[in-house]
Protein backbone atom coordinates (compact mmCIF):
# COMPACT_ATOMS: atom_id res chain seq x y z
CA UNK A 1 0.00 0.00 0.00
CA UNK A 2 1.40 3.32 -0.89
CA UNK A 3 0.87 6.61 2.01
CA UNK A 4 0.84 10.43 1.13
CA UNK A 5 3.58 11.65 3.64
CA UNK A 6 2.51 15.24 5.04
CA UNK A 7 5.79 16.63 6.38
CA UNK A 8 5.34 20.31 7.85
CA UNK A 9 9.33 21.86 9.13
CA UNK A 10 8.51 23.95 12.25
CA UNK A 11 9.97 25.13 15.55
CA UNK A 12 10.19 23.16 18.76
CA UNK A 13 7.61 25.23 20.25
CA UNK A 14 4.83 25.01 17.61
CA UNK A 15 5.43 21.14 17.24
CA UNK A 16 2.90 20.49 19.79
CA UNK A 17 0.20 22.73 17.56
CA UNK A 18 0.86 21.58 14.41
CA UNK A 19 0.80 18.16 15.72
CA UNK A 20 -2.87 18.90 16.84
CA UNK A 21 -3.69 20.88 13.59
CA UNK A 22 -3.52 17.30 12.18
CA UNK A 23 -5.19 15.52 15.10
CA UNK A 24 -8.47 18.43 14.30
CA UNK A 25 -8.17 17.45 10.50
CA UNK A 26 -8.70 13.78 11.76
CA UNK A 27 -5.81 12.31 10.62
CA UNK A 28 -4.14 9.46 12.79
CA UNK A 29 -0.67 9.80 14.77
CA UNK A 30 1.99 12.00 13.74
CA UNK A 31 6.11 11.41 13.60
CA UNK A 32 8.00 14.36 15.53
CA UNK A 33 11.39 14.34 14.42
CA UNK A 34 14.51 16.75 15.88
CA UNK A 35 18.01 17.19 15.53
CA UNK A 36 18.15 13.72 17.52
CA UNK A 37 16.30 11.14 14.75
CA UNK A 38 17.37 13.90 11.93
CA UNK A 39 20.93 15.28 11.99
CA UNK A 40 19.80 17.52 8.93
CA UNK A 41 18.12 19.69 11.51
CA UNK A 42 19.52 22.25 14.08
CA UNK A 43 18.38 22.56 17.43
CA UNK A 44 15.50 24.37 17.13
CA UNK A 45 13.59 22.92 14.22
CA UNK A 46 11.48 19.37 13.92
CA UNK A 47 9.66 17.97 11.00
CA UNK A 48 6.19 16.93 12.08
CA UNK A 49 4.84 14.27 9.60
CA UNK A 50 1.43 12.57 8.94
CA UNK A 51 0.62 10.30 6.60
CA UNK A 52 -2.59 9.72 4.82
CA UNK A 53 -3.82 6.73 2.32
CA UNK A 54 -2.16 7.72 -1.40
CA UNK A 55 -5.94 7.39 -2.87
CA UNK A 56 -7.19 10.69 -0.31
CA UNK A 57 -7.15 13.57 -2.02
CA UNK A 58 -4.42 15.72 -0.44
CA UNK A 59 -5.27 19.01 -1.92
CA UNK A 60 -8.16 19.83 1.40
CA UNK A 61 -5.81 18.79 4.07
CA UNK A 62 -2.19 20.72 2.71
CA UNK A 63 -4.74 23.82 2.45
CA UNK A 64 -6.38 23.49 5.69
CA UNK A 65 -2.25 22.79 7.31
CA UNK A 66 -1.06 25.91 5.10
CA UNK A 67 -4.07 28.00 6.79
CA UNK A 68 -3.14 26.30 10.19
CA UNK A 69 0.27 27.70 9.79
CA UNK A 70 -0.39 31.32 8.75
CA UNK A 71 -2.14 31.33 12.26
CA UNK A 72 0.43 29.88 14.36
CA UNK A 73 1.35 33.58 15.54
CA UNK A 74 -2.14 34.10 16.66
CA UNK A 75 -1.07 32.31 19.74
CA UNK A 76 2.07 33.57 20.26
CA UNK A 77 4.05 30.64 18.64
CA UNK A 78 6.94 31.18 15.78
CA UNK A 79 6.46 28.44 13.02
CA UNK A 80 9.97 28.39 11.76
CA UNK A 81 10.59 27.28 8.73
CA UNK A 82 6.49 26.74 8.39
CA UNK A 83 7.18 24.74 4.72
CA UNK A 84 5.26 21.71 4.16
CA UNK A 85 6.61 19.23 1.55
CA UNK A 86 4.66 16.15 0.44
CA UNK A 87 6.41 12.65 -0.53
CA UNK A 88 4.96 9.31 -1.68
CA UNK A 89 5.95 6.22 0.57
CA UNK A 90 5.34 2.03 -0.02
CA UNK A 91 5.10 0.21 2.90
CA UNK A 92 8.17 -2.07 1.60
CA UNK A 93 10.16 1.13 2.06
CA UNK A 94 9.03 2.12 4.87
CA UNK A 95 12.32 0.67 7.21
CA UNK A 96 14.46 2.06 4.64
CA UNK A 97 13.23 5.67 5.10
CA UNK A 98 13.59 6.16 8.37
CA UNK A 99 16.37 3.83 9.33
CA UNK A 100 18.90 5.86 7.78
CA UNK A 101 17.93 8.61 10.10
CA UNK A 102 17.86 6.58 13.54
CA UNK A 103 20.93 6.51 15.70
CA UNK A 104 22.30 5.61 19.12
CA UNK A 105 21.06 8.98 21.52
CA UNK A 106 21.60 9.33 25.19
CA UNK A 107 18.50 10.25 26.79
CA UNK A 108 19.21 10.02 30.74
CA UNK A 109 22.29 9.64 33.45
CA UNK A 110 22.36 6.09 32.56
CA UNK A 111 20.41 4.79 29.55
CA UNK A 112 20.73 5.32 25.47
CA UNK A 113 18.38 4.05 23.33
CA UNK A 114 20.08 2.11 19.93
CA UNK A 115 19.02 0.61 17.09
CA UNK A 116 19.84 -3.20 17.14
CA UNK A 117 21.16 -2.65 13.78
CA UNK A 118 23.89 -0.47 14.65
CA UNK A 119 26.77 -0.88 16.24
CA UNK A 120 27.04 0.93 19.68
CA UNK A 121 28.99 0.40 22.98
CA UNK A 122 28.88 2.35 26.40
CA UNK A 123 30.59 5.20 27.25
CA UNK A 124 30.87 4.77 30.51
CA UNK A 125 30.51 2.64 33.73
CA UNK A 126 26.68 1.91 34.64
CA UNK A 127 25.39 2.68 31.28
CA UNK A 128 22.25 0.77 30.02
CA UNK A 129 21.77 0.82 26.52
CA UNK A 130 18.00 -0.23 25.19
CA UNK A 131 17.89 -1.90 21.66
CA UNK A 132 15.27 -0.83 19.54
CA UNK A 133 13.68 -2.74 16.71
CA UNK A 134 11.06 -0.43 15.84
CA UNK A 135 9.48 -1.93 12.39
CA UNK A 136 6.89 0.17 11.84
CA UNK A 137 5.76 0.54 15.70
CA UNK A 138 5.50 4.48 17.00
CA UNK A 139 8.68 5.27 19.27
CA UNK A 140 12.45 5.61 19.03
CA UNK A 141 12.46 7.45 22.68
CA UNK A 142 13.24 11.19 21.64
CA UNK A 143 10.02 12.22 22.07
CA UNK A 144 9.88 14.93 25.32
CA UNK A 145 7.30 12.77 26.99
CA UNK A 146 9.00 9.94 26.18
CA UNK A 147 11.73 10.85 27.31
CA UNK A 148 10.38 12.63 30.68
CA UNK A 149 9.36 9.13 32.08
CA UNK A 150 12.97 7.52 31.52
CA UNK A 151 14.12 9.88 33.43
CA UNK A 152 11.24 9.50 36.37
CA UNK A 153 11.45 5.56 35.67
CA UNK A 154 15.80 5.87 36.73
CA UNK A 155 14.56 8.13 39.19
CA UNK A 156 12.36 5.40 41.38
CA UNK A 157 13.08 1.94 39.96
CA UNK A 158 14.84 0.45 42.76
CA UNK A 159 14.42 -3.84 41.71
CA UNK A 160 11.82 -6.28 41.32
CA UNK A 161 8.73 -3.46 40.57
CA UNK A 162 6.24 -4.56 38.43
CA UNK A 163 5.24 -2.10 36.03
CA UNK A 164 2.36 -1.65 33.10
CA UNK A 165 3.35 0.04 29.52
CA UNK A 166 -1.08 0.55 27.88
CA UNK A 167 -0.02 1.51 24.11
CA UNK A 168 3.36 0.49 24.24
CA UNK A 169 4.36 1.02 20.76
CA UNK A 170 7.68 0.35 20.36
CA UNK A 171 8.70 -1.17 23.83
CA UNK A 172 10.63 1.50 24.80
CA UNK A 173 9.66 2.32 28.09
CA UNK A 174 9.03 -1.44 28.60
CA UNK A 175 12.36 -2.74 27.80
CA UNK A 176 13.82 0.54 29.72
CA UNK A 177 12.04 -0.58 32.76
CA UNK A 178 13.63 -4.24 32.43
CA UNK A 179 16.91 -3.06 31.87
CA UNK A 180 16.56 -1.04 35.02
CA UNK A 181 15.33 -4.09 37.22
CA UNK A 182 11.90 -4.16 36.75
CA UNK A 183 10.91 -7.40 37.84
CA UNK A 184 8.20 -7.87 35.76
CA UNK A 185 6.80 -5.94 33.11
CA UNK A 186 3.35 -6.58 30.88
CA UNK A 187 3.09 -4.82 27.57
CA UNK A 188 0.32 -3.76 26.07
CA UNK A 189 -1.02 -2.15 22.90
CA UNK A 190 -3.89 -2.77 20.01
CA UNK A 191 -1.85 -2.30 16.90
CA UNK A 192 -0.38 -5.74 16.15
CA UNK A 193 2.86 -4.23 14.87
CA UNK A 194 3.25 -2.63 18.23
CA UNK A 195 2.64 -6.09 19.92
CA UNK A 196 5.71 -7.48 17.95
CA UNK A 197 8.18 -4.59 18.18
CA UNK A 198 9.47 -5.59 22.25
CA UNK A 199 9.08 -9.27 21.55
CA UNK A 200 12.10 -8.09 18.60
CA UNK A 201 13.93 -6.31 21.24
CA UNK A 202 13.61 -8.50 24.26
CA UNK A 203 14.31 -11.67 22.49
Amino acid sequence: MEWTAITVTTSIDASEAVSNMFAELAVGGVQIDDQATNPELDDQTVQVTAYIPSNTDAAPLLASVRDGLNHLSDFGLEGGAGTVATTTIDDGQWTNVWEQYYHAVRLTRYLTVAPRWEEYSPSQPGELVVRLDPGQAFGTGTHPTTRLVLQLLEAVVRGGERTLDVGTGSGVLAVAAERLGVGSVLATDIDAVAVLAPKRTLR
